[in-house]
């Protein structure tokens, strides 16, 4: 899900992006604009780790 509004303290665009996962409640919030779709799943790779995306992506 994603969520696009104004950050009320600065006044700057904000996207905040949801990830459904069934443990773990992860909430991103971009200050402008989201990183390319590459950077994102170099993100994810990062946070959840091999195993974890896979089990995300039902792989």
């Amino acid at each position: 899900m994603i969520d696009m509004g104004k950050d009320a303290s600065h006044g700057t665009p904000r996207i905040t992006t949801v990830l459904p996962l069934a443990d773990i409640p992860v909430e991103i919030e971009w200050q402008a604009s989201p990183p390319p779709d590459d950077a994102l799943a170099r993100l994810l790779l990062e946070l959840l780790g091999e195993d974890g995306l896979k089990e995300v992506c039902n792989e």
